[in-house]
């Protein structure tokens, strides 16, 4: 039996989706794939679709078992996923690339001078970061039961595809939507990641905080 009911599954696939940023990250791609032929393009897509589909389902089935041994409570956790959330949100309604910062240009720069660029740091961090994990984790408490997690793998899994199929043609609708088209839609799924990331909060403090409901 599922416990979560449609609108939950519906309002977390919107927010998957919002995190993981298919157009701001086609962006990234694009730059990363620069000088490769169309073959070595698709390939890396794929692959980039498989590990974001592996991490979102990982992260699905042992992300909050990992949370309880270690004694991190799920309203710290929500909190803090929030936060980190928050933080990505507003960077894309800035329309700064959330990824693309100090932190990961390193390894962004080093990645073109590499073959196997798919899984790190494309699938992950840039794509499957902090942000996506961080999600999943705090809606699993909510959502516990093997049937919820089936369907939330499902979830991941459909975002991957997604993901994989806007890779696929990222060069293409880089030309058709231009670097504002780009922009602005990564402004708008922004907006909606801002909203889902002050519920998170509040439900975190709520839970740190059983004074404030």
């Amino acid at each position: 039996m599922i416990h979560a009911n449609l609108s939950t599954f519906i309002t977390f696939a919107v927010g998957l989706i919002a995190i993981l940023n298919p157009i701001g990250n086609a962006a990234i791609y694009i730059g990363m794939i620069d000088g490769r032929d169309k073959s070595e393009q698709h390939k890396i897509a794929f692959t980039c679709m498989i590990g974001i589909a592996v991490i979102l389902v990982l992260v699905t089935w042992v992300g909050l078992p990992l949370l309880n041994f270690f004694g991190i409570s799920i309203g710290a956790f929500q909190t803090a996923g929030g936060l980190i959330v928050l933080l990505i949100a507003l960077d894309m309604i800035r329309a700064k690339q959330h990824n693309n910062d100090h932190h990961n240009a390193p390894e962004q720069k080093s990645a073109k001078e590499k073959d196997g660029i798919a899984i790190v740091p494309l699938a992950i961090p840039i794509i499957a970061g902090p942000g996506a994990i961080s999600a999943i984790v705090a809606n699993m408490h909510d959502m516990h039961s093997v049937s919820d997690k089936l369907v939330v793998s499902g979830i991941g899994i459909g975002c991957a595809i997604l993901m994989g199929i806007v890779l696929f043609f990222a060069p293409a609708i880089g030309r058709v939507l231009g670097e504002s088209g780009m922009r602005i839609v990564t402004r708008v799924m922004g907006l909606l990641l801002a909203a889902i990331a002050f519920q998170m909060l509040g439900d975190g403090l709520i839970a740190l905080l059983p004074g404030l409901a």
